[in-house]
This record gives C-alpha cells, structure tokens and sequence, in this order.
C-alpha cells in the first residue's frame, strides 16, 4: 500500500509539476541604451540570480553600475525582474536606481522596455536571446 501511495505521489508530481527541461539553461541578456547610446551584453543562467557591472556605462566620474535580476518561470510564461542602479563608492546601500522592473511577463520576441527613472539615459531595452 505504502508503494503504491509513493508511486502515486510521484505520478502526481510530474503532471502538477512540469519539467524546465524544455527552456535553455543560459540566456545572453542585452541592454540597449538611449541618449547616450550604450550597449552590454552578459550571459545569465535561466532561474539563478545575478548581479553584473556595467562595464564601462557613461554614468560620470566616479560611478559606477550594476545590474541585478533573473529570469523564471510561472504559469508556463517566462518572467523577470531586473534592477540598474548606480553608485559613488562600495557600499550598495547609497546605489540610486536607474530602472527598475518587478516580476514582468517576456513577450515573445523577449524584448522588454525597462522604464529609466534617472536622467543618465532616455531608455533602455533588454532583450533575452537563449543560447543553446
């Protein structure tokens, strides 16, 4: 009875619970910049955290960015929510934000308009590519 009840809790868990098998593991993530025109460009890993410098950004003397999000799934849809701050120094607790987008569902093209709060730059789009 108790195998039973265990391979039934097992079937149930692969209908309710569908594997990520099917989504590519890594994603190269790129942000477009406007006014003044700046592009980067990272590899990120599907569902993991990250947390990247923006390598030479136009952000002034002595500041530096970063940026910081992930991409997962929910309802069979990919979302993400992605951070850009930037800083004078080393500590993350004096960052201002540049964007900021919170649990947001990708089209399908995986392109996405990240709303720029700051007047570092006009716009910024971030576009997911899956490397297979």
């Amino acid at each position: 009875m108790k195998q039973k009840r265990a391979f039934l809790l097992l079937l149930l868990s692969l209908t309710v619970f569908p594997s990520d098998a099917a989504e590519p593991r890594r994603y190269r993530l790129t942000l477009n910049f406007s006014e003044p025109a700046f592009r980067w460009s990272r590899t990120i890993t599907y569902r993991d955290e990250f947390h990247l410098i923006l390598d030479d950004a136009p952000l002034g003397d002595g500041y530096w960015g970063f940026v910081a999000g992930v991409i997962y799934p929910k309802n069979g849809q990919l979302y993400t929510s992605l951070k850009m701050s930037k800083l004078r120094g080393k500590s993350e607790t004096d960052a201002a934000v540049l964007g900021l987008i919170a649990h947001a569902r990708l089209p399908s093209d995986l392109r996405i308009s990240i709303p720029i709060v700051t007047k570092d730059f006009k716009s910024c789009t971030a576009t997911f590519t899956p490397i297979k």
